[in-house]
């Protein structure tokens, strides 16, 4: 499979019983996600990608339980275990209907599993719309990590269980990166599209600050998880005196990690921050680390990139799939440390380092375009008229 997947709409005459295509500027989109605002990398890509849409197609909407995104939520919600940060919440059914209702979208995307996503199933089944699916999470591999073997096991046939359903409606699923694609394929036919990832228009667009010849400040931002490996984040900050490292997040290491600042002179914890200020943050630093035992594809490092930065990321994320996206990558293994990685980087000829940020920028600009252009054929091709 490509990195890109091509999908170009036919101009030639319809045959007899040949659907008919939406044009592109008058496609409807509904993109329906669980997700919780600024607290994952799914929220990331869709609210993007939707920003994105909303200058090419006649009108796209982005339902969430969230406020912004409309009343759409019930006080039916419970926190996902081990992670009061994240949370599972049921939608308010009447409200969702009339949006969609009113809609009347040619495509429907399930962008998580859960509530959202199962009323992503009802509603194009209902409103005659085709579905595709998002799969961006391996949560079936976190279950065994925060529930354990007889409690993770349940959850973890549960979470395949609602993918199941979902793919199985899809006419198709997408992914961001050759790790997932597997995954998907073992739960169901459905056709899996690689797709890249779209890009904040303030990550595009505000200018870029140089960076500073000198390693100095090394930054992680991201969900404070244990896969996540913030341990060995913070060892560095005792092995590496003389550099001063940050921690931008939430999540249920934060206790912990809040002790381990009070501690250690260079390192500051940050907190949440919402994503307008991440840019900043990025900007302020020299390399950003994404250590995580398990990593499906890691926003971070993208938006990183294309800020013209450094980034080091641990060689289970599923960034690195993507070969253009690699080169622009510094990596390590299980058989090195991160402080290690940090040190290595930092011998760099500066000359080196520069090129590699330089390149960094310009590939992650092409899967930001590409990721747009992908979806935007993907829908047409999809579509049919009502």
């Amino acid at each position: 499979m490509t990195e890109q997947s091509s999908l170009q709409e036919s101009n030639e005459p319809l045959a007899a019983g040949k659907v008919r295509r939406v044009p592109q500027k008058e496609l409807r989109i509904a993109v329906l996600s669980d997700s919780l605002k600024d607290r994952n990398g799914v929220d990331a890509y869709y609210r993007d990608l939707v920003s994105h849409l909303q200058r090419h197609v006649a009108q796209v909407e982005y339902l969430t339980p969230n406020p912004e995104d409309g009343e759409l939520y019930t006080r039916f919600r419970f926190p996902m275990p081990g992670d009061s940060t994240q949370q599972v919440i049921f939608p308010h059914a009447p409200g969702l209907n009339a949006r969609l209702k009113a809609l009347q979208p040619h495509v429907i995307v399930a962008a998580t599993n859960g509530p959202f996503g199962l009323f992503a199933v009802y509603a194009a089944r209902r409103l005659n719309a085709q579905l595709v699916a998002g799969f961006h999470t391996l949560i079936e591999d976190l279950c065994g990590m925060y529930w354990g073997r007889v409690l993770g096991g349940v959850t973890r046939s549960y979470m395949e269980l609602q993918n199941r359903i979902i793919f199985r409606n899809s006419e198709r699923v997408v992914v961001n990166s050759n790790s997932m694609i597997d995954s998907a394929a073992n739960l169901s036919a459905t056709p899996v599209t690689l797709m890249g990832t779209p890009l904040d228009k303030l990550f595009v667009d505000t200018p870029i600050c140089l960076p500073r010849q000198e390693l100095k400040k090394v930054l992680y931002a991201g969900r404070l998880a244990p896969e996540k490996n913030i341990e060995g984040f913070i060892d560095c900050a005792t092995q590496l005196p003389d550099l001063e490292f940050t921690i931008a997040g939430d999540g249920p290491l934060r206790a912990d990690i809040e002790q381990h600042a009070a501690t250690l002179p260079n390192l500051q914890f940050l907190g949440h921050l919402p994503r307008n200020e991440i840019v900043n943050s990025i900007d302020s630093h020299d390399l950003l680390v994404l250590p995580s035992h398990l990593e499906a594809f890691g926003t971070i490092a993208l938006e990183a990139m294309v800020r013209q930065r450094l980034v080091l990321v641990s060689s289970h994320c599923g960034i690195l799939s993507w070969q253009s996206l690699n080169e622009g990558l510094y990596q390590f293994s299980d058989e090195e440390s991160v402080a290690e990685a940090i040190q290595r980087i930092a011998g760099l000829d500066t000359r080196q380092r520069d090129k590699k940020m330089r390149h960094a920028r310009e590939t992650a600009l092409q899967v930001h375009e590409q990721a747009i252009t992908g979806w935007l054929e993907l829908f047409t091709e999809l579509s049919r008229a009502h």
